[in-house]
């Protein structure tokens, strides 16, 4: 039997192939990790959002030791978020969907 890549309860792993918009849905504080390790967000652009890691990764240039320490901060402060009161911050603002106007909602 494999095993998943699926976050449980318990651990809310975060891997390469999940798109950059569903880990800042879980984690919105994590946004500002993508940026620090050289992934960064035109205003506007879902390119980036719509990728997985791998592929953010990718367009952006990322060693593979810089892609394992990216990894290694989200999961860690992801984990760490995950305890404390609950997975994410209820008062950070979602991401607006794809074709959703930022000023709407």
């Amino acid at each position: 039997m494999t095993q998943s890549k699926k976050a449980s309860p318990v651990h809310p792993a975060i891997t390469p192939d999940m798109t950059i918009k569903e880990v800042l849905d879980r984690f919105p504080d994590l946004f500002g990790v993508f940026e620090d390790h050289g992934l960064h967000f035109c205003a506007g652009c879902y390119v980036m959002l719509a990728s997985n890691i791998e592929q953010g990764a990718d367009y952006s240039g990322l060693r593979p030791t810089d892609r394992q320490a990216l990894l290694a901060e989200l999961n860690r402060l992801a984990i760490s978020d995950f305890h404390e009161a609950g997975s994410a911050s209820s008062s950070t603002p979602r991401l607006p969907e794809m074709g959703e106007s930022a000023g709407s909602g």
